[in-house]
């Protein structure tokens, strides 16, 4: 759905050579980007926030690219053997967005 992109031959070659094992491209938010995610640092790890997860009351902040400046684009880069494995352990740990 972006007709714009063009291959990050860094990020392709970090995953070809098994530097890291999934990536999720950002790109800088826009007063238009109201509907997607962005990223929060949340219990010492770094999460995607949804505004479907955002209490109404608090969505102004959300859609601020002050305070928020990255937004997810949903395109996700990762290596089908490390999603394998971690299917096959059972280790994955997903919060379900009501959207």
């Amino acid at each position: 759905d972006n007709l714009g992109a063009t291959v990050n031959v860094a990020l392709l070659k970090g995953l070809m050579e098994e530097k890291y094992d999934y990536a999720m491209e950002l790109t800088d938010k826009t007063p238009s980007d109201v509907k997607g995610g962005t990223l929060i640092q949340y219990r010492e790890k770094i999460r995607l926030l949804e505004i479907a997860q955002v209490p109404p009351d608090r969505t102004d902040d959300f859609k601020s690219v002050k305070k928020f400046k990255l937004f997810n684009t949903n395109n996700l880069w990762m290596k089908l053997a490390s999603l394998k494995q971690v299917v096959e352990d059972n280790n994955i740990n997903l919060d379900i967005i009501v959207n």
